[in-house]
């Protein structure tokens, strides 16, 4: 009697692995928690929360600065680039620089990460066009600050500022020049408020009720692929040949 009751009680295990074809339809043996496709949901449904931004005081400020700086390093390059001009008026865009001029012109950089033909740029064009785009570029960074340059999308702004005063600026500055700069300067002034994202997308995880299998529902149909959550659900209720 012991024999026949532990057999009738022992759950059947099937050889079954992820990928193959169900030769079997198999029931749950009772209720159960399918874990794996809860898990997915509740995923999924964290995913889908948008990040918790705050803003950020004195970026404004910070940045602003930040671009005083490196228009400053950059005018000592320009006015550099004026000492060594020469005489010929006519050939100012094509001036030659030797190898040790632009070795010192590289020496007046700290802020920024300049190439030998950003130096170049910046040491043929005159005062007026520098002194327009140190302006332009100044003005266009403050009105951008004012709206809201979120953590993230630092890139896209970026790509506006350049779009608003690359039709006032020589197309050697807009090209050669700002982008760096730019990139050195903006930060975003809505960052990220990690707490509150978190608390955020917990609360959606836990709003997604556990998909549950109840007792004789069909786990696996015959003709099935046999997926990773119903393998773990013939796992949970020991009917799986591990052995395999």
């Amino acid at each position: 009697i012991y024999v026949l009751f532990f057999l009738i009680c022992t759950p059947k295990k099937y050889d079954l692995r992820i990928g193959t074809i169900s030769h079997v339809t198999v029931d749950a043996t009772k209720d159960i928690v399918d874990e794996v496709t809860t898990e997915d949901k509740r995923n999924a449904a964290s995913d889908l929360v948008e990040p918790t931004y705050r803003f950020q005081q004195g970026i404004k400020e910070e940045v602003l600065i930040s671009l005083s700086e490196a228009f400053q390093e950059l005018r000592k390059i320009q006015q550099y680039g004026l000492t060594l001009r020469s005489d010929d008026k006519t050939n100012v865009h094509n001036q030659p620089y030797s190898e040790e001029e632009i070795d010192y012109a590289i020496s007046l950089v700290d802020i920024l990460t300049l190439n030998r033909n950003q130096l170049t740029t910046l040491m043929r064009v005159d005062t007026d066009a520098f002194e327009e785009m140190v302006s332009t570029v100044t003005t266009a960074v403050a009105n951008s600050l004012n709206e809201t340059i979120r953590e993230g999308q630092v890139s896209q702004a970026i790509m506006t500022i350049q779009q608003i005063v690359g039709y006032k600026l020589d197309v050697s500055l807009t090209q050669n020049i700002i982008p760096t700069v730019l990139r050195t300067c903006i930060k975003p002034n809505m960052i990220i408020d990690q707490d509150a994202t978190n608390e955020a997308r917990q609360k959606a995880r836990e709003s997604v009720e556990p998909v549950i299998y109840l007792q004789g529902q069909n786990i696996i149909r015959e003709g099935d692929r046999i997926n990773l959550s119903q393998l773990e659900l013939l796992r949970n209720l020991g009917m799986l040949n591990d052995n395999t």
